[in-house]
């Protein structure tokens, strides 16, 4: 808690802003307004310069503990291997969990994920004086699409506009450009990208103003993201022997597809959920923070759906989808210290690896899902926190 006294501004610097020297003044005005020692926010082994354009008045690192699960067999387009994963988290029971899926998973045969699309929307919303002037606006982006995706990706090497989605609101334009990003996350890429386009928009049609970014898609559950995918759309699945089921679950097929996930499916319809899945969120929190990746993206890229089926044969079929996964391997906080090495881990830092991160993540989540589905129907869920969740 600060003391009142002598509340001045935060330490700053107009010529570097990241340097020893700023840092040191703001650690120390801060121990001394808070009369707190702030001896473990202050170790970290990254230069408060390789932070520029990640944060803004730096002090320090906040840890989060990391475990390892693995090895994860995953027989992708772009993921084949045994993988060991990072997952940094402060639940106790979650990387157990993740674990023995990952176990279920590779003595099963391995994951197959399979990357389904690729690619980010932007919107924006354009006024007109009326109806009239928004369809011909309309027609006008068909005749000049091509000069328009020429202006967006004369921004940037990595995005290209791939199409261009409108939607009338009486004298509104709705507008949504799609972009691929390349192994970046892009979304300041294609707000750049969009606001050349819009420049020359503004110029040459009878538009009056504008607002961009539209974010009510961005960071956010939504059905069109759902839908229509945004990011990395993902899959993947696998089959699970009874035997396996058996010895490892505790359970059966029989009772993991019908008795927990069928009930689930219909609880989850009557309180309107927008998917169905357990807990995408914790594998996914995990990895984000583990590999830096904007954790915020957490909100809509755990929105997806989990299926379980007996096979014909009695072996049980789990399956999981992910619309809208926003990833990078590049850029952002990427390159900073542990997310570098963590990616590296897994083979995923730098260019063209995106693509493999995507289909290593689904194969992550898929086991957690089958892992945490099992502890729930064989009645051993509330024992494994019990046993790893608490601190004794």
């Amino acid at each position: 808690m600060l003391n009142n006294e002598n509340m001045d501004k935060i330490p700053r610097s107009i010529t570097d802003n990241y340097s020893v020297e700023i840092v040191e003044e703001r650690i120390n005005w801060l121990k001394k307004k808070t009369e707190i020692e702030l001896s473990c926010i202050t170790e970290y082994s990254i230069s408060p310069q390789d932070t520029r354009g990640n944060i803004e008045n730096f002090i320090g690192i906040a840890q989060v503990p990391v475990g390892l699960a693995g090895p994860l067999r995953i027989n992708g387009d772009h993921a084949k291997d045994h993988f060991f994963i990072p997952l940094a988290t402060t639940e106790g029971a979650l990387v157990a969990s993740y674990n023995r899926g990952m176990k279920i998973i590779s003595e099963s045969g391995g994951a197959n994920p399979r990357l389904l699309n690729d690619e980010t929307y932007i919107g924006v919303i354009i006024d007109f004086n009326d109806l009239s002037e928004v369809i011909e606006f309309f027609n006008w982006i068909d005749d000049n699409f091509n000069k328009l995706k020429e202006i967006a990706e004369s921004t940037t090497k990595h995005g290209k506009l791939r199409h261009i989605e409108n939607f009338v609101q009486g004298k509104r334009a709705l507008l949504y450009f799609y972009y691929t990003t390349g192994d970046a996350s892009g979304l300041n890429m294609i707000t750049v990208a969009t606001k050349a386009v819009i420049d020359i928009i503004m110029k040459k049609t009878k538009a009056q103003k504008y607002i961009l970014p539209v974010t009510f898609n961005d960071k956010k559950s939504t059905s069109m993201n759902v839908i229509k995918g945004r990011g990395k759309k993902v899959s993947a699945d696998v089959v699970i022997p009874r035997k396996i089921v058996e010895k490892l679950l505790r359970t059966t097929p029989e009772e993991m597809s019908h008795s927990c996930y069928s009930n689930y499916l219909m609880a989850g319809a009557t309180i309107g959920t927008l998917t169905y899945n357990h807990h995408f969120a914790n594998g996914l929190a995990a990895l984000f923070i583990a590999c830096g990746q904007d954790v915020a993206y957490v909100a809509e890229s755990s929105v997806g759906s989990t299926t379980m089926d007996t096979t014909g044969d009695g072996d049980l079929y789990v399956s999981v989808n992910l619309p809208d996964l926003i990833i990078a391997t590049v850029g952002g906080g990427t390159g900073l210290g542990t997310a570098k090495e963590y990616l590296e881990l897994i083979g995923c830092y730098g260019s063209g690896k995106v693509n493999k991160f995507a289909e290593i993540i689904a194969a992550v989540l898929l086991s957690g899902e089958i892992s945490i589905w099992g502890s729930i129907v064989s009645g051993e869920f509330t024992q494994a926190h019990d046993r790893y969740g608490r601190n004794r």
